[in-house]
């Protein structure tokens, strides 16, 4: 089926659910028509949500999806989907949205965003809307700096969200704002709405929570960092859990018809060379990437990319992936059916190629493309428990300038590590990641010469070394220009910095300690020389 004639249908079962839902209520019921209007409210819709301070300009959906549908009957597809340069009308997407697969008592079940919307807003929940902050914000502050914004000893425990989480009385006092721009939303797979829209979609009771940044400053300005936090609010486990992303790149001015027929699509997996200072940090990056072939006469240079940034991790690869990365990579074009190398179309298929542990080759015949890329397994997501995934959008111009972006993004997440806890025994020798007991046995740092064997029972701590080999293979990559640094500088868990705070970029220094003294017919202004000492939170230079 056409890709645009597939997301008429979505729209219209997304229209018929809302005007039919309740249908006995008659319209002159103005009770029932100021409900009508909140639902509708609900699915932003007004084009509103775009990240736009930056040279990367995107669409951001309230039901996890990315883009604008460009050339749809969606009232927001004339919004910027992937537009790069800004304000150039030239686009690189044309939608992207979250999967997450699971093993639900032994049957595969995946929910998405796109195209199929089974992630959605609550309708009848007016706060359900996409939030907007920055940097600086009240109610906004985090680490490295002063963070519990209320002082009740609690860090950033009421999330941006028009709910007061934690019940004291107050309303988004306290979360920790993220870039010069920042959006939030969130959604679930549960809705009536969605059950009834796909009725033989099984759904996971998956609530997800979605952050998006994005800065303004040149060498920043080409990405979209997204943060998901998953949480599986239901009664039952989940197993075998993957998490994904879908995108349908498509690369071109709007005004040329057809667009998106010449696109190519691959993998880059490397790595590249990110700027701190006067050195170059090595980083392990895999990107999944979109481009037009023939660049449309040089309007169309870009190479447009996914790449995961962050999830979690096991250094035994028993529960989850040992290394951040993409374990699946699989793309498509055309219309063939799915046992032809076709879009998946039920849960089944959309799992067996989300678990599958194969990456397609670069496509070399210019068609219009999709992909899914995904990671995994999760052993296992707990009813009230948590998972994370970290994805940043990028572009450059061509293949070059997309790689420096991906190290731009790849170094803003990565941030840096501070010593929160006060304590100078935590984060020291390497070690970064804490254990918790009951557990014996146990290895510290298995990349050091001293064999040792920890113990440690319930409420005790052991900390480990989990990322040495990681840290062993970039200090021993030649590519990088190290500019005089020592293996300890590419070490984490040292100097008693035991906590790694995300999505940090260089900022102007913070104002001195200033005094007015007052004099005969005068003004004396005294300053210190704070500014000048308090190091830069990317650099600590």
């Amino acid at each position: 089926m056409n890709k645009r004639a597939l997301f008429i249908i979505v729209l219209l079962f997304f229209v018929t659910s809302i005007l039919t839902t309740n249908s006995y209520a008659r319209k002159e019921d103005d009770e029932w028509m100021k409900k009508m209007e909140k639902m509708q409210n609900i699915w932003v819709t007004d084009n509103s949500p775009v990240m736009n301070v930056g040279n990367l300009q995107m669409h951001v959906c309230n039901w996890g999806c990315f883009g604008s549908f460009p050339g749809s009957t969606w009232p927001f597809s004339e919004t910027p989907s992937a537009q790069w340069p800004a304000n150039s009308g030239v686009e690189y997407l044309y939608i992207a949205g979250l999967w997450v697969g699971a093993k639900k008592n032994g049957v595969p079940v995946v929910s998405t965003a796109a195209y199929e919307a089974e992630f959605e807003p609550d309708p009848y929940d007016e706060l359900q809307k996409v939030y907007r902050s920055f940097e600086g914000a009240p109610g906004g502050a985090r680490f490295p700096g002063p963070a519990d914004d209320d002082n009740d000893g609690l860090i950033d425990e009421d999330w941006l969200n028009g709910v007061d989480d934690d019940s004291d009385g107050k309303i988004d006092e306290d979360f920790a704002a993220i870039g010069k721009e920042m959006l939030v939303c969130w959604f679930t797979d549960d809705t009536p709405a969605a059950i009834q829209r796909y009725p033989e979609h099984t759904p996971l009771h998956l609530k997800v929570r979605q952050e998006s940044y994005q800065w303004e400053e040149r060498r920043f300005y080409n990405f979209v960092g997204v943060e998901y936090k998953i949480t599986n609010y239901g009664h039952e486990s989940l197993d075998d859990v993957f998490i994904g992303f879908f995108a349908d790149g498509d690369s071109g001015p709007r005004t040329r018809e057809n667009y998106w027929m010449d696109d190519l699509t691959g993998l880059w997996e490397g790595i590249v060379c990110g700027k701190r200072g006067n050195k170059e940090i090595p980083l392990r990056v895999s990107i999944a990437w979109f481009h037009d072939d023939d660049a449309d006469d040089g309007k169309t240079p870009g190479w447009f990319g996914v790449m995961f940034l962050g999830h979690d991790t096991d250094p035994l690869g028993e529960n989850a992936p040992q290394h951040v990365g993409i374990t699946s990579y699989q793309n498509f074009s055309g219309s063939q059916p799915y046992e032809q190398g076709g879009d998946p179309t039920n849960d089944f298929q959309r799992y067996e190629l989300m678990s599958k542990e194969q990456k397609d080759r670069d496509a070399t015949v210019p068609r219009d493309y999709r992909m899914l890329l995904a990671t995994g397994p999760f052993k296992e997501l707990p009813p009230d428990s948590t998972m994370t995934l970290q994805v940043a959008f990028i572009i450059g111009d061509g293949e070059e300038g997309m790689l420096e972006t991906a190290a731009s993004a790849a170094l803003t997440y990565y941030g840096n590590w501070f010593d929160v806890d006060g304590n100078p025994q935590t984060g020291v020798y390497g070690r970064e990641t804490p254990l918790y007991g009951p557990a014996n046995n146990v290895e510290p740092d298995s990349c050091d010469d001293v064999q040792e064997n920890l113990s440690a029972v319930k409420g005790q701590v052991i900390w480990v070394n989990a990322d040495c080999r990681q840290e062993l293979e970039l200090w021993n990559n030649t590519k990088c220009k190290k500019g005089g640094a020592t293996f300890h500088d590419y070490q984490t868990g040292v100097d008693g910095k035991e906590t790694q705070v995300h999505w940090l970029v260089g900022s102007a220094p913070p104002p001195p300690h200033m005094r007015l003294l007052p004099g005969n017919g005068k003004v004396t202004i005294l300053w210190d020389n704070f500014s000048e000492v308090t190091p830069d939170v990317s650099t600590l230079e």
